[in-house]
């Protein structure tokens, strides 16, 4: 009996391992399918005539995607684009720890 506890519980303990490596996969996976659907977001706003004079805030809080924010910038960066007036609230408040920032022609200026 105690043989059988014994590998129960190292049959939790690499399963445990095992899941902790998976889901730091998930997250680079995840990082890329956000960018993609920030891109995708701006080239959107851009086909619709959106002002992006400011930088705005393209996606506040994916849905989607938890913890996120699409937030368009220069190339190269200007003061406007670190203005949290300016960011997604999301994001300023805390609420949203992770962003994708997107330049005026909707390419990827860097995921975080």
């Amino acid at each position: 009996m105690k043989k059988l506890i014994f590998i129960f519980i190292i049959f939790i303990f690499l399963l445990g391992c095992k899941n902790t490596d998976f889901r730091e996969n998930l997250d680079i996976d995840y990082s890329e399918q956000v960018s993609r659907t920030c891109e995708a977001m701006c080239n959107g706003a851009l086909v619709k005539g959106g002002n992006f004079t400011n930088g705005p805030c393209l996606m506040d809080y994916f849905e989607t995607f938890p913890g996120w924010v699409c937030d368009l910038v220069h190339s190269p960066r200007n003061e406007i684009d670190d203005n949290p007036q300016f960011q997604c609230p999301s994001y300023v408040q805390g609420r949203a720890s992770h962003f994708v920032e997107v330049d005026m022609d909707c390419r990827i200026v860097r995921a975080k």
